[in-house]
């Protein structure tokens, strides 16, 4: 072979080669892209689950506390059972120190049922976020049943529960404060459905997490 023709051949094995990057880049980047989106179908997926999941248990604490009457007794009653069982949970899972503020809330109410002659309810077995709603709820309507010293009691007690919402699985979403692009997108998804049922019940609170 010449030496023509031996150089023509390397040449074309050169580019040959350098044009290989290109080929797998060709076949590689509609692969990448297949997976890409089927992560992101995925994560959609599951970041849908977990915002059902956690607006159902919001929507069912708002239907719970709505069932109550307004009779003072009967809705601290109510409010007493949603903390006790909140009480339980923060224990039973590991949360000594933020068992002191679901503590005070039950001190907070028992002279409330002690002078609205009611009995002490057995606590609650809702789910945690389930049962932080409905003692919100439950609280403010409280709230502006009373005047006086029962009042100042339920304030304190609602004070302690925004407290201890937050260690609560999905707290954060039925908490006022803030949330931005760092939080999970369930929880923001379902602190909108918090925000607006607060609203529904006339809580004050939600001004702050809507305007900031």
């Amino acid at each position: 072979m010449s030496t023509a023709a031996i150089l023509a051949a390397g040449a074309a094995a050169t580019l040959g080669l350098a044009a290989l990057p290109l080929a797998v880049a060709a076949v590689a980047s509609p692969v990448n892209r297949a997976r890409d989106a089927r992560r992101q179908v995925a994560d959609d997926t599951e970041a849908g689950r977990e915002t059902s999941v956690l607006v159902a248990q919001i929507r069912d604490g708002v239907g719970t506390a709505a069932l109550v009457d307004d009779d003072p007794g009967k809705l601290a009653s109510a409010a007493h059972a949603a903390a006790a069982g909140l009480a339980a949970w923060l224990a039973a899972e590991g949360h000594p120190e933020d068992v002191p503020f679901m503590r005070r809330v039950l001190d907070e109410l028992g002279p409330i049922l002690a002078a609205e002659h009611a009995e002490v309810p057995a606590p609650s077995t809702a789910p945690p976020l389930s049962a932080a709603v409905a003692l919100q709820v439950l609280l403010h309507r409280l709230h502006g049943a009373y005047d006086g010293p029962q009042r100042v009691r339920v304030a304190i007690a609602a004070g302690s529960t925004a407290e201890a919402v937050r260690a609560l699985p999905g707290g954060a979403a039925v908490d006022f404060n803030p949330l931005g692009e760092h939080n999970p997108v369930p929880i923001r998804r379902a602190q909108a459905v918090w925000i607006s049922a607060a609203r529904e019940v006339g809580m004050g609170g939600w001004e702050r997490a809507v305007h900031h």
